[in-house]
């Protein structure tokens, strides 16, 4: 099994997060490097993949799945969330859908 450490202290930004998970999972040249793409990367992910994120505090995440299972109900999303908030959004739901891919948020 693959394994992939995504800690939210060692970006500086989005893109390099987005480039970060590229490499570590070999996602191809045309992979575009926004949400929708992650996800669509993510969803044809065939090989068993783990990736632990390490986040700074879990208030933000806690907060994420509040408002995930609203999403789910057809509420409209209302927060502001910060780019990694959203990149483990992505990449919980991405989880949720396929198999092959596992994700652990510590804190």
């Amino acid at each position: 099994m693959k394994e992939v450490i995504l800690n939210e202290d060692q970006f500086a930004n989005v893109k390099e997060v987005h480039a970060y998970l590229a490499k570590a999972l070999s996602f191809p040249a045309h992979y575009g490097k926004n949400y929708a793409a992650l996800s669509d990367c993510l969803g044809d992910v065939s090989e068993p993949v783990i990736i632990t994120v390490v986040r700074d505090c879990a208030e933000d995440f806690d907060q994420a799945e509040r408002n995930e299972e609203m999403d789910r109900e057809g509420n409209p999303d209302q927060i502001d969330w910060d780019d990694f908030t959203k990149i483990c959004r992505v990449l919980m739901r991405s989880a949720r859908y396929n198999p092959s891919l596992s994700v652990m948020i510590v804190c």
